[in-house]
């Protein structure tokens, strides 16, 4: 399904970078800042849902802490709850905290709300795009709409919303 849908994209490309919408982009810094927010909050927050594991692991499964810092499932719940934290605001409201704060959400470039399938596709490309040394980021320097490498393959833009309150 996912990559049905990153070959869609594709195809209409050309489709995407000559739509419209009704909000000027985010400034670089903004975004950056946001990052940054976002990135405070939920190392927190993954702070507090590991104590969780590591509880319900220790006193129900006996498990020791070394044991369940290194499985497989651990990595997998951290990474599930990262996922959770951007998608879901992303699909709800079209911002994580972070976006809301610096005053911007997330649109499709046909200017609603991200699908799934495109919220999907911007959180593993977003990934990748930290993988390669920023360089997904650095993209929007260089594109002429100035959305990162991410945002121009699942169809997606940041609208600045601060005009709208």
């Amino acid at each position: 399904m996912l990559g049905f849908f990153f070959v869609q994209n594709l195809t209409n490309i050309k489709l995407m970078q000559t739509t419209s919408h009704s909000h000027k982009n985010v400034g670089i810094f903004r975004h950056f800042f946001a990052i940054v927010y976002d990135s405070i909050l939920l190392c927190a927050l993954l702070i507090m849902v590991s104590y969780l594991y590591f509880t319900v692991a220790d006193y129900i499964f006996g498990y020791a802490i070394e044991e369940v810092n290194q499985s497989v499932a651990y990595q997998i719940y951290l990474f599930a709850f990262s996922y959770l934290y951007f998608v879901f605001p992303w699909l709800r409201s079209g911002q994580t905290l972070g976006m809301r704060t610096w005053k911007f959400k997330l649109r499709s470039q046909t200017g609603s709300a991200p699908s799934l399938p495109q919220a999907n596709l911007r959180f593993f490309l977003a990934l990748f795009s930290w993988l390669i040394f920023g360089l997904g980021y650095l993209w929007r320097v260089f594109n002429a709409n100035h959305w990162t490498l991410h945002d121009h393959f699942s169809g997606t833009y940041l609208a600045d919303v601060s005009d709208a309150e």
